[in-house]
């Protein structure tokens, strides 16, 4: 188990200055984002105060609402808080790849030294799976973070009589990109990410393949995926006679049986077929 956890270890810190950047990016351009859209949001309300020759914040009010942080993120669309977290997303997606190549790489890989140490071979796969997957709560944590303290900050930009204040739940609730990433029930957060989960572990069992087998592996990791694909969306396809709940526990039951199918194979192959 001492293996596992310093192998773990060495994963996390190959990730720790990609984390840096990818949480300072997340935080900077999202609070850019609220400032200049509070200052959008003051400049277009004197404007419509000064047509329409209102005299305070209250007939504003009163006529047109006031618009909240969250507001102002559903009605545009939220670039500043879609786009960092895009490209994070594209970067780790880049990195479940390259984990496993970049060992792979040298006629002295590290690979090699990876597989003579005296344990077992499944804290080698075990260590690149989790450490992705501790970035990527560590980033959720931070996005959870950084959004009341920009909610904050849009309302201290503001005119008192302006500022209207409304619960982290309900900020995560105006996005819908950002609802699938922190869903607000336990049951839909334990679905989505159990998907992507079953997703990385389909990802590594193709990239086992490839290097068990090359060319064919190849072939077959890409027919493995397209057929993984395929059983995972067949509940999408079933009759209207079939409730959604229903719908819902068989995907979740196909994604469990293809992550636990996948999991075995992929071990196996690290074990026996894996050579460098």
């Amino acid at each position: 188990m001492m293996t596992f956890w310093k192998l773990l270890n060495l994963e996390v810190k190959r990730l720790v200055i990609p984390f840096v950047i990818m949480a300072i990016m997340v935080a900077a351009v999202q609070m850019y984002g609220a400032h200049a859209m509070a200052r959008h949001t003051e400049n277009e309300a004197k404007e419509i105060m000064a047509r329409e020759k209102l005299a305070t914040v209250q007939q504003l009010e009163e006529l047109h609402g006031l618009a909240s942080y969250a507001d102002v993120i559903r009605i545009n669309q939220s670039p500043w808080i879609i786009l960092p977290i895009g490209l994070c997303i594209a970067f780790l997606l880049f990195y479940l790849f390259f984990v496993w190549y970049r060992d792979f790489i040298g006629k002295h890989s590290f690979m090699s030294r990876l597989l003579m140490v005296p344990a077992s071979r499944h804290h080698i796969y075990f260590a690149k799976l989790f450490a992705p997957l501790l970035v990527i709560f560590a980033l959720l944590a931070v996005q959870l973070l950084v959004l009341p303290v920009e909610n904050r900050y849009y309302n201290s930009l503001l005119p008192d009589e302006m500022r209207v204040e409304y619960p982290l739940n309900y900020l995560i609730s105006a996005i819908p990109f950002l609802r699938k990433l922190i869903p607000l029930s336990a049951e839909q957060f334990a679905f989505n990410y159990g998907m992507g989960i079953a997703a990385v572990i389909v990802l590594y069992t193709g990239v086992l393949l490839e290097r068990s087998f090359r060319l064919l592996g190849l072939f077959g990791a890409i027919v493995y995926a397209v057929a993984a694909v395929y059983i995972a969306t067949i509940p999408l396809g079933l009759g209207d006679h079939w409730f959604f709940y229903e719908k819902a526990r068989l995907l979740a039951g196909i994604i469990s049986v293809i992550g636990a199918l996948s999991l075995w194979l992929s071990l196996y192959l690290l074990k026996r077929k894996i050579t460098v």
